[in-house]
C-alpha cells in the first residue's frame, strides 16, 4: 500500500556562488504532519535551501515540489515562511506591521490579534518595530508566518536572538502548531533544539546531505563499551575482525567499542575469549548524542 504524498519533494537540487558550492545534488522528502529539521552547522546550506524553497532565491539545478506541484503564487500563500533576520517597517506600528503581511499573502488579517497573543506580543501591538528587542522581533517573524493559517511553517533559525525563556515559548508554539497538524520544516545548528521539537531531520554539511530519518533513530544514543587488554595491539586487530563490532577506535590505553545492532557485551566476552583474549576491564557508557552528531559531521 503506498504512503502518504510528500508535501515537499526535493530532487537534486544544486545551487553555487562562484566558485562555492552551497548545494550539491541535495534530494529530501517532507510528509504531511512531520516537524522536520535541517541540522547542520552554519555555512551548511540550510538558509541556501529554505531560500529556494520560498522562492527567495532560483535554484541552478534540480527540482522541487510543493503539495505535488511546481511551485507558484498559489502554493506559496499556503505557507509561512521566515529566512534569515525578520524585515518589517521600524516607524510602524507590530499590529500594521502585519496588516501589510495580510495584504501581502492577499487573506483578511483578522487573526492578527491571536498570533500577536500566540508570540506574547500582543501588549505591544501599538510600538514600533523600532522599539523592539531582538528576541521579540524574532517573535514578530514568527507571528508574520502564522497569517492566514497557513498549511506549511518554513523557519530558518527561529530561535535566534531569544533567551531561555524565549526559546521555550518558541518550541511550545512550534508544538503547538504540530499539533494542530501542520508540517513544520525548521533549520537550525543547534542540535538539542532538532531534538526536543522535530520528529525527522536531514544533517547537512558544506551543502552535501549526510543523512535523513527519524531524530530518535537516527541521533540516538549508542551504547560503547570501553576495553582493555594486556596486549592493545592484538586486542585491536581482534576486535576489527569481529563480528560483533561495528567500530573499534583505540583511545589512550583502552579501546573503544560499538557493538553491531542485536549483539552484546556477553557475545563480544566470548568471542575474545575464544580468541585467546581476556579483557583485564570491561566499561560499559552511553555515547550522547552530541557526540554521535559531531562524529557524523566531522566524518
Amino acid at each position: 500500500m503506498p504512503g502518504p504524498i510528500p508535501i515537499l519533494q526535493i530532487h537534486e537540487l544544486s545551487k553555487s556562488y562562484g566558485s562555492v558550492k552551497a548545494l550539491s545534488n541535495m534530494s529530501i522528502n517532507v510528509l504531511p504532519g512531520q516537524v522536520f529539521g535541517i541540522l547542520g552547522p552554519n555555512g551548511s546550506g540550510k538558509t541556501t535551501t529554505l531560500s529556494i524553497l520560498t522562492g527567495i532565491l532560483e535554484q541552478d539545478k534540480g527540482s522541487f515540489t510543493w503539495f505535488g506541484e511546481p511551485s507558484n503564487a498559489s502554493v506559496r500563500r499556503r505557507i509561512g515562511s521566515l529566512i534569515e533576520t525578520p524585515s518589517f517597517f521600524p516607524y510602524m506600528s507590530l499590529e500594521n506591521n502585519l496588516k501589510i503581511v495580510a495584504q501581502i499573502k492577499e487573506c483578511d488579517g483578522k487573526d492578527i490579534p491571536e498570533v500577536l497573543t500566540l508570540v506574547k506580543l500582543y501588549d505591544r501591538r501599538k510600538s514600533r518595530f523600532s522599539t523592539l528587542s531582538l528576541g521579540m522581533k524574532q517573535r514578530l517573524g514568527i507571528a508574520a508566518t502564522l497569517i492566514g493559517n497557513p498549511e506549511v511553517l518554513v523557519l530558518d533559525e527561529p530561535t535566534n536572538g531569544l533567551d531561555p525563556e524565549g526559546i521555550a515559548e518558541v518550541r511550545e508554539l512550534i508544538t503547538q502548531q504540530a499539533e494542530k497538524g501542520k508540517t513544520i520544516i525548521m533549520a537550525s545548528h543547534i542540535l538539542s533544539e532538532v531534538e526536543k521539537v522535530c520528529s525527522d531531520v536531514a544533517i547537512f554539511k558544506s551543502g552535501q546531505l549526510l543523512a535523513q530519518g527519524n531524530v530518535k533513530l537516527l541521533l540516538e544514543g549508542k551504547m560503547v563499551l570501553e576495553v582493555k587488554a594486556p596486549n592493545t595491539e592484538t586486542l585491536l586487530k581482534m576486535l576489527k575482525n569481529c563480528p560483533f563490532v561495528n567500530q573499534a577506535k583505540e583511545e589512550n590505553s583502552s579501546v573503544s567499542v560499538i557493538l553491531s545492532e542485536g549483539s552484546n557485551s556477553s557475545d563480544l566476552n566470548r568471542y575474545a575469549f575464544e580468541n585467546g583474549i581476556v579483557f583485564s576491564e570491561i566499561i560499559m557508557h552511553q555515547k550522547s548524542l552530541e557526540s554521535q552528531f559531531l562524529e557524523l559531521v566531522k566524518g
